[in-house]
C-alpha cells in the first residue's frame, strides 16, 4: 500500500475500505488545492447539457479512498500491463503518440509519483451517490457500462472535470438511511446539492486512440479520491 495511506482504518473495517476526509486547511491543503484544480473547466463546456447554466464547479468535500484489496488488485493490472508494455516495445510498434492528459500538471502536485513504465494518468469519472457506495467497496466495474456506449462495454473516463459533470446527478441532502451518507458524513455535515467525481489512477498502457479513455479492465483502475463538489453561476449558488 501507499507509503502515504493510514492504512490502520482500512484494514480495520468491517467492509475494507477507508475515506479519509481530507483536511483543506491543514496537513491536506496542497492535496485539497490540486484537486480543487482538477474541477477548473471551460465555463461554455458547463453548459452544453440541456438545461444547466453554470458556469464553474467549487470543491467542497474531498476523501483520500484507501482499499487494500482494490489496490492489490489494481497493482496486478499494472504488473500485466507492465508485461504486455515490454512486448510492445520487443515488437517495435509505434505509439499513438499525442499530448499527454490534462491531468498530467495536476498529478505532479498529489501524493505518491505516476508510473512512467505503465503510463499511468489520473484521470475523472463522472458518478452518482446511487452507485457510489458499491464502487468505493468493489471499483468500478465495466460489465456494467451501459450497452448503449459509444464503444460498448468499459469504464468512460475524462480528463475535463466539464465532459465528467455531464454524467452527474445531484445528491441533495443528507440521508439517515444511506449507507453512503454516514460514512462520508460520520462528521454529521452533508453541504447540500453536490455532485460526485472519483479522481483516479489509470494504467493507460499502449496508446491506440487519442483522447478516448476507455478501459475495458477494472483492476486497470483504482479511484483514489473522491470529489463532492457545487455548481455555481456567478454568484448564485450551490445549484441542483
Amino acid at each position: 500500500m501507499p507509503d502515504y495511506w493510514e492504512k490502520r482504518i482500512a484494514t480495520t473495517s468491517p467492509d475494507g475500505f477507508a475515506a479519509i476526509l481530507l483536511d483543506p486547511t491543514g496537513r491536506d491543503r496542497r492535496t485539497w488545492a490540486a484537486l480543487q484544480q482538477l474541477l477548473q473547466t471551460d465555463p461554455e463546456k458547463l453548459k452544453l447539457r440541456r438545461g444547466t447554466t453554470h458556469d464553474r464547479l467549487e470543491l467542497t468535500c474531498a476523501w483520500r479512498l484507501e482499499n487494500p484489496a482494490l489496490w492489490e488488485k489494481y497493482m496486478s493490472g499494472v504488473q500485466g500491463v507492465m508485461n504486455d508494455m515490454k512486448r510492445i516495445r520487443q515488437g517495435r510498434v509505434a505509439s499513438a503518440g499525442g499530448a499527454p492528459p490534462l491531468t498530467c500538471g495536476v498529478a505532479d502536485t498529489l501524493p505518491g509519483d505516476l508510473r512512467v513504465d505503465v503510463n499511468e494518468a489520473f484521470l475523472m469519472h463522472g458518478t452518482n451517490a446511487g452507485v457510489l457506495f458499491n464502487i468505493l467497496s468493489t471499483g468500478l466495474n465495466e460489465r456494467f457500462a451501459s450497452t448503449k456506449a459509444a464503444y460498448g462495454e468499459g469504464s468512460y473516463l475524462a480528463e475535463d472535470a466539464g465532459k465528467n459533470d455531464q454524467y452527474t446527478r445531484v445528491d441533495l441532502q443528507y440521508d439517515g438511511d444511506s449507507e453512503l451518507h454516514q460514512r462520508l458524513y460520520a462528521h454529521g455535515w452533508h453541504p447540500g446539492k453536490v455532485f460526485y467525481i472519483l479522481v483516479c489512477r489509470v494504467a493507460l498502457g499502449h496508446h491506440v486512440r487519442y483522447r478516448e479513455f476507455i478501459v475495458f479492465h477494472s483492476e486497470y483502475i483504482y479511484p483514489e479520491y473522491l470529489l463532492a463538489y457545487q455548481r455555481y453561476e456567478g454568484g448564485r449558488g450551490p445549484m441542483a
